[in-house]
């Protein structure tokens, strides 16, 4: 039916395609899911312990109030009479707002005990992944919608894709999560990137959607899109985004490219500056390297061939020098 669909409509149809859900991730829902009925057991009995407790702290506060009034002897009767009446007034509004309050607590308890099974294993999941299991991520993402809603293709920002279809095989993991960049897994397997308390990004699975600009967040984005979906992107948005996008990942010497020939021109562009800007910086330092060797050479040979000590000659070295020739005489001879 659904081969049908596409092929009758051009459209795919709304949900994913159904199938069983992975054994271990079932078992482990099953034990989840009796840990959750547990909880919610305990918190049905303390539910009625908190009303009773509630019900009993109203009463208290009315019997304290009428006891002081009575007690009061500068009241006049009259006025005694007016202040019980004030307070099983208060009692009674007290009462009432709890009442409601009661009303929507259990609501919320039934409601959850009420909740079907399909709910219970996306929370499941959600819960997982939140905690950084792969596998519950993709698997909650199988469930999400296909696709988008009005408002989701409608929302700003700018996106990083595959340049290919991606498979459901396709990894989709949390790469990011630490002290600064924070994560928040949605119901519909959506990752939510917040980088100081700020959205940054967020991964749909099939693209990566920023909120930000500045070039740090483009290289977040990148790096994320290149693990997702591998080295040649597509991007989406403003034109004046797409060509800063071509520059920094030039520029943060990533293994990527792009499917659009302009961005693909402008990514090697810039890529061949800054090889050229390298190699005028690497001859300068050998030109500087090969100017300090010549200087400390010339500087080594200028210190050997400077004499031993000023004002000694070589005939006085000589005769004052131990190692002179032994065939000079031992006393000089005198003059007749």
């Amino acid at each position: 039916m659904r081969e049908q669909y596409r092929a009758q409509t051009g459209l795919d149809p709304a949900h994913a395609p159904r199938r069983t859900p992975e054994q271990d991730l079932w078992s482990e829902f099953q034990r989840f899911r009796k840990q959750y009925s547990d909880a919610l057991r305990a918190e049905w009995l303390e539910q009625g312990a908190r009303e009773q407790a509630r019900r009993s702290a109203i009463k208290s506060t009315f019997y304290a109030k009428r006891s002081a009034v009575v007690d009061n002897t500068g009241m006049s009767p009259a006025a005694r009479r007016a202040a019980v009446s004030v307070a099983r007034v208060e009692r009674i509004e007290a009462e009432a707002v709890l009442r409601k309050q009661i009303v929507r607590e259990r609501d919320a308890l039934k409601a959850a005990m009420r909740r079907p099974l399909t709910d219970q294993y996306r929370d499941f999941l959600q819960e997982q992944a939140q905690l950084g299991n792969v596998r519950a991520l993709r698997e909650l993402r199988r469930m999400q919608l296909t696709h988008r809603t009005d408002d989701e293709r409608e929302s700003p920002g700018i996106a990083f894709g595959a340049s290919h279809r991606v498979s459901a095989s396709e990894p989709n993991e949390i790469i990011y999560s630490g002290p600064v960049i924070t994560h928040h897994v949605q119901e519909n397997g959506n990752v939510d990137y917040k980088r100081d308390g700020v959205a940054l990004m967020v991964d749909e699975g099939r693209t990566v959607r920023m909120w930000v600009r500045d070039r740090d967040a483009i290289e977040i984005g990148l790096r994320l899109a290149q693990q997702k979906f591998g080295p040649t992107l597509t991007l989406t948005g403003p034109e004046e985004f797409k060509m800063a996008t071509a520059r920094v990942a030039a520029e943060a010497r990533m293994n990527v490219d792009f499917d659009d020939e302009v961005l693909s021109g402008i990514l090697h562009a810039r890529r061949a500056e800054l090889d050229a800007e390298a190699d005028d910086r690497r001859a300068l330092e050998r030109a500087r390297d090969d100017t300090a060797h010549l200087r400390d050479r010339n500087e080594l040979l200028a210190r050997t061939s400077k004499p031993d000590g000023p004002g000694v000659s070589g005939q006085q070295r000589g005769r004052d020098d131990p190692e002179a020739d032994s065939n000079e005489p031992e006393h000089p001879e005198i003059d007749r």
